[in-house]
């Protein structure tokens, strides 16, 4: 396990309602934070790279369909392929 300072939680948090204000925020995101997880941690978890990470939260690349699955069912539900179907939806427009 690890540690996560307060500053992480508000930086991360202060990003996410920044975002979220203008539309542009991930659930992905948002759950890491609650989770205190990392891009690096998220990644070993999934057997990626902490770029591929970076590239799902930005909009850059959409996880594979495991990788959606994987995530679907970690999170408990809460992020699900109507989530990665708006955020990349709303990138090609």
């Amino acid at each position: 396990m690890f540690t996560v300072s307060y500053s992480y939680f508000s930086s991360g948090y202060k990003y996410i309602c920044q975002h979220r204000k203008q539309g542009l925020y991930m659930k992905l995101a948002e759950y890491m934070v609650s989770k205190g997880l990392r891009q690096s941690d998220l990644a070993k978890t999934l057997g990626v790279s902490q770029v591929t990470i970076h590239n799902w939260i930005y909009h850059k690349r959409p996880p594979s369909g495991q990788h959606m699955m994987d995530i679907f069912k970690m999170s408990g539900g809460r992020i699900n392929l109507r989530d990665w179907a708006e955020a990349f939806d709303e990138k090609g427009r």
